[in-house]
């Protein structure tokens, strides 16, 4: 199994790991999961849907329901409570992102597109990165 973080190496750059990673591994089909849906403001439900495909493909009990996620408020994004604890990201987290530059924001979406597309190649999905 191969996981990719933002954190190894070059970031943004998931291709290359991937690539590198999956040279190494006996996976001929590495799973690439976007957690997107459990950032962005979509329900719960939408949550609830991407979290069950995980569950499927890892072979584990399904036990999430939409019932394990609630909107706070005062943070302005879904959290996760479970029966003992409930859970939101860090305050880092969830935090509006900041005003860019549209120029420097089309060089950098120019310079990761081949990235993204090497990507899309080698996992067989379209990930919808502009």
């Amino acid at each position: 199994m191969c996981l990719v973080s933002s954190s190894v190496g070059n970031t943004g750059n998931f291709s290359r790991f991937l690539f590198c990673c999956c040279e190494k591994s006996s996976s001929q089909s590495p799973k690439v999961v976007s957690l997107l849906p459990l950032f962005r403001g979509s329900g719960s439900q939408t949550k609830v849907v991407f979290l069950f495909q995980v569950e499927t493909f890892l072979g584990i009990e399904h036990r999430i329901s939409k019932d394990n996620f609630y909107f706070n408020e005062s943070r302005g994004f879904y959290c996760f409570k479970s029966d003992v604890e409930e859970r939101c990201l860090v305050e880092s987290k969830g935090r509006p992102h900041p005003a860019i530059n549209p120029i420097v924001l089309q060089k950098l979406r120019s310079f990761f597109r081949q990235h993204n597309h090497r990507l899309y190649r080698l996992v067989d999905r379209d990930f919808g990165w502009p």
